[in-house]
């Protein structure tokens, strides 16, 4: 999945349901968001998939060279292989083992 956040850059961190959609349903994802979005689910405890696409876009502040860059990650080819596998039910579990996010979880529920 290519998540387009609200907002991009550096300025503010924010991470919306749009993020966490893709998560949800168990989808490889890069995001078009702020400046270290993929650093923050890292060190919240979700894994992002770097063997799969290029992701030095996350600490671009030049949002023109971040959007470029996770535009050329729409040419990747990959085949769900156990490890990929893994890491998307990890991310699942994580998501939904979290209580502080249920206004996120309600959201996605009902859209789902």
């Amino acid at each position: 999945s290519i998540v387009s956040e609200t907002f991009t850059g550096n300025k503010v961190r924010f991470i919306t349901e749009k993020t966490y959609k893709p998560i949800l349903m168990g989808h490889p994802f890069t995001v078009h968001g702020t400046t270290n979005t993929l650093d923050y689910l890292k060190e919240t405890g979700y894994n992002t998939f770097p063997e799969l696409f290029d992701e030095t876009y996350d600490a671009d502040v030049d949002t023109k060279m971040q959007l470029k860059k996770t535009l050329n990650n729409l040419n990747v080819n990959f085949k769900i292989n156990k490890s990929l596998t893994k890491k998307l039910k990890h991310n699942q579990q994580k998501f939904l083992s979290l209580p502080s996010k249920p206004i996120i979880k309600d959201q996605l529920r009902k859209f789902l």
